[in-house]
């Protein structure tokens, strides 16, 4: 049975919610569907809910998108699409697309698949499929699922208003994920071989260096005013902090703190700063 869908080109979404698996996963499915739809003009969608599209919590990098495409032009355009909801209701911007390699006048029910590099998701993230004028997608009405849809080829950077779909149905499209621990768009098991520190890929792995996290909590940093700053200046190292830049302002008795504030310094550590003037020599 042969639907023609809201607009006239398809798109297709799977919500991708970063996973913290440690095994590669497929969310989505390309599997033969119950009905097509064949676009007149370029329209995306997005797989916004369906049973088997979420992915479970954790930090991924997609490695592989796939869909059910057939073309009946000369010139056929299809791209996987990474989509992320803004916070306003129906909006999404598109952070990354992925070209198909789609023939001319390409038979039915082709199954077509894109590699991917360096694409890092993260949770509410939805994978699409944009189609051009004269694409054919594959779409199954018996697992309910809500789609939602834009008029035009959505590009990467730009941010679209999607709107839901009355009908409930997914879209014949899937997407391989792999964890990255590490965010640092490098696959754990294929393509890291260190996956706990996101300055080095390659082994021997680098010792993952930890800036000090300066232990002195506000109560200990009010107590500080009103000592001398060699007081102060001992209790702030005792507490693994740096001590930051030293403001001597005007006209305050010489040799006594006023001000302590924990900062981030240079090369992220922290650290503490003070505002004293120093006894005289």
């Amino acid at each position: 049975m042969k639907r023609l869908l809201v607009g006239a080109t398809t798109i297709s979404v799977l919500a991708l919610t970063a996973s913290a698996a440690q095994a590669s996963t497929t969310v989505g499915s390309t599997a033969p569907s119950s009905f097509s739809s064949t676009t007149s003009a370029p329209t995306s969608y997005i797989q916004r809910a369906g049973s088997g599209y979420a992915v479970p919590a954790g930090h991924w990098v997609l490695l592989s998108a796939s869909a059910r495409l057939a073309s009946g032009g000369a010139t056929p355009a299809a791209s996987a699409v990474v989509a992320r909801p803004t916070g306003t209701t129906g909006e999404f911007l598109i952070v990354r697309s992925l070209p198909f390699d789609v023939e001319a006048f390409q038979p039915s029910t082709v199954e077509q698949s894109v590699p991917a590099s360096g694409v890092k998701v993260q949770g509410g993230d939805l994978l699409g499929l944009a189609l051009g004028a004269d694409m054919t997608a594959y779409f199954d009405s018996s697992a309910g699922g809500v789609v939602a849809s834009t008029f035009g080829f959505v590009a990467a950077g730009s941010t679209y208003t999607f709107t839901d779909d009355p009908e409930h149905f997914v879209m014949s499209v899937s997407a391989v994920l792999e964890p990255d621990a590490d965010q640092d768009g490098s696959g754990d098991e294929t393509q890291d071989a260190c996956p706990a520190n996101p300055a080095d890929q390659v082994a021997p792995c680098a010792p993952l260096v930890t800036p000090p996290t300066c232990e002195l909590p506000k109560k200990a940093r009010k107590a500080l005013v009103g000592k001398t700053l060699a007081q102060a200046k001992k209790k702030i190292k005792r507490a693994d902090c740096q001590v930051g830049k030293v403001k001597k302002p005007k006209n305050v008795p010489e040799g006594k703190v006023l001000r302590v504030a924990k900062v981030t310094l240079k090369g992220d550590t922290a650290g503490i700063r003070l505002k004293a003037v120093p006894k005289p020599r």
